[in-house]
C-alpha cells in the first residue's frame, strides 16, 4: 500500500506540465566479445583465447585510470555474457575497454528515452564498438575482435 502511494507521489504537477521526480534506474548492457574471423567466443568457448581477469573497463574521462571496472558474468556454459552498467544520465558516453595487453577499444552509446510516459526508462539508442555500429541481438551486442 506504502509502495503504491510512493509511486503515485513520485510524479508532481508542475505549472509546465508533470516532472518526473522518480529515481532513474540503472541500464546495463550485455555483450559478447568474438573472434571476427572464425566467430567463436574469445572469453566463453571451450578453449578460451582469454581469461575472464584479462577484461576490464573504464570510463573515458578517468584519465588516470583509477576506477576499474569489472564487468558482470552472466548465465552458464556457452551460454555466458558480460553485463555492465552504463551512464544513463547523459545522451552520449565512450567506455574504454582493455582486453590483455592488447590496444584499447572503444564503445561508444548513446542512450533515449523509452517511451514519452512522464516518468520514462531509458534504453541504448546506439552502440559503437572501435567507430563500427553493432546491433543488438536478443538484448545483446557482439563485439567483433
Amino acid at each position: 500500500m506504502i509502495f503504491a502511494l510512493l509511486l503515485q507521489l513520485s510524479c508532481s504537477k508542475a505549472d509546465e506540465g508533470l516532472n518526473c521526480t522518480q529515481q532513474i534506474m540503472p541500464y546495463f548492457a550485455n555483450f559478447n566479445f568474438k573472434d571476427a574471423n572464425s566467430g567463436e567466443d574469445l572469453f566463453f568457448a571451450s578453449s578460451p583465447k582469454y581469461k575472464l581477469k584479462e577484461l576490464y573497463a573504464f570510463a573515458v574521462k578517468d584519465v588516470a585510470r583509477k576506477d576499474t571496472i569489472r564487468p558482470e558474468v552472466v548465465g552458464t556454459g556457452t551460454e555466458r555474457y558480460f553485463k555492465i552498467q552504463l551512464n544513463n544520465t547523459v545522451a552520449k558516453d565512450t567506455l574504454l575497454i582493455k582486453i590483455g595487453v592488447l590496444p584499447d577499444d572503444k564503445f561508444i552509446y548513446t542512450i533515449k528515452k523509452d517511451s514519452k510516459e512522464v516518468c520514462p526508462t531509458y534504453i541504448l539508442d546506439k552502440a559503437y564498438f572501435n567507430e563500427v555500429e553493432v546491433i543488438p541481438n536478443q538484448n545483446r551486442l557482439v563485439f567483433k575482435k
